[in-house]
């Protein structure tokens, strides 16, 4: 959750009485948060540059997070520097870097963010940008990420079944990263691709 919304409502229920119409001004202040997130996101999807490399990154984040700024460069396959992208992107709010200089989606932005990522073209960038990702080497370096890799590796070639799935790395898939990706790929919409 977010802390504006829970100050908003400790603050209307201390102001009652009874608790009984509590139901409905949360409705009310959680419709005006919801608002408030769409319009957000909206406002910083326009403040971008009409780079499609930040697209691009915003949608590789939806199933590949967190990444490193190599992890990062690698999917795009962007000849352009990563940086600026992913400086433009940190600039509006829409990705956070931890601590540990990973990148990824604002938890609660990303949700919001995929009716601005279903672009035909966009898509179809994805999937390819995926497949050619799973069939690039494994090269990790000693102060590598090096699970974030592996874990990157893993989403994505799930998404296109088992047999998609590097033969290095299938010791390291469980049952949780299989319903991760049926879960994105329930988000995203591609019931066809959920595999069973």
């Amino acid at each position: 959750g977010n802390a504006e919304l829970m100050v908003s409502i400790v603050r209307l229920g201390s102001r009652l009485a009874d608790l009984e119409p509590l139901t409905a001004m949360l409705s009310k202040e959680i419709a005006r948060f919801s608002e408030g997130l769409s319009n957000f996101v909206g406002w910083a999807i326009a403040q971008l540059p009409p780079d499609p490399d930040a697209m691009r990154t915003l949608r590789l984040l939806q199933d590949v997070s967190p990444a490193s700024i190599d992890l990062l460069r690698d999917m795009l396959g962007s000849a352009a520097p990563i940086a600026q992208t992913v400086g433009a992107l940190l600039s509006v709010g829409l990705v956070e870097r931890t601590e540990s200089g990973l990148y990824r989606l604002s938890p609660l932005l990303a949700r919001r963010l995929d009716r601005h990522l279903i672009d035909p073209a966009l898509l179809e960038w994805h999937a390819s940008a995926l497949r050619r990702f799973i069939l690039m080497p494994l090269n990790i370096r000693d102060g590598d990420h090096g699970y974030v890799r592996i874990e990157a590796t893993m989403n994505a070639a799930l998404r296109f079944g088992p047999e998609a799935v590097p033969e290095g790395i299938r010791e390291f898939v469980s049952a949780a990263h299989w319903f991760q990706a049926g879960v994105r790929l329930y988000a995203a919409r591609y019931l066809s691709l959920i595999h069973i």
